[in-house]
């Protein structure tokens, strides 16, 4: 049965994230949606993650698995491979929130430094998937806005220098030849 706009009740912007994933699961009606938007709000809550860059990455996911499906189909390329990877990035990215977690645990309470690896990972996997949605788009000849095209592309590459520079801090380049 639907939920009516009206039994959810009055809602504050100080609503907890434990309050929210509540409401949010009434307003849904199976099940499986209350269990997953409860379990992205405690694990939101728990690695410091602002709940709105989880829903944009959860959103650009489904739009992006959506329209290569779509683009699958029009191109007579589907295959139960491709469609089982792309269910496969949910494991994939809850590992590397998780491991972006304990980074952050690790740096916080070993190291004594605040850095907020879990807030870049999910940064960068939703521009990831923005990149892909519009590559797809692209694909599938639907109009793309070349600012917008050049802003992502170049957001990327740049976060992607900065992640490498970081990592070339902590492990140096060195000789890629075997002694």
């Amino acid at each position: 049965a639907m939920t009516q706009a009206g039994d959810i009740g009055d809602v504050t912007m100080s609503e907890t994230i434990h309050d929210f994933a509540s409401i949010l699961g009434g307003v849904l009606s199976a099940p499986w949606w209350k269990g997953g938007a409860a379990c992205v709000a405690v694990g939101c809550e728990a690695m410091g993650l602002p709940l709105d860059l989880v829903w944009a990455l959860v959103a650009f996911f489904v739009c992006d698995f959506l329209l290569g499906l779509w683009l699958a189909v029009r191109t007579r390329a589907f295959s139960l491979r491709k469609f089982a990877r792309g269910f496969s990035k949910i494991p994939v990215y809850t590992l590397v929130l998780s491991i972006a977690w304990l980074c952050q645990y690790i740096a916080q309470h070993v190291l004594g430094q605040a850095v907020p690896v879990p807030l870049w990972a999910c940064a960068y996997l939703a521009m990831h998937e923005a990149i892909s949605i519009l590559t797809k788009c692209e694909a599938l000849d639907l109009p793309v806005p070349s600012l917008l095209r050049k802003a992502l592309h170049r957001l990327n590459s740049g976060v992607e220098k900065k992640v490498e520079e970081a990592l070339d801090v902590i492990d140096p380049k060195k000789d890629d030849k075997e002694d």
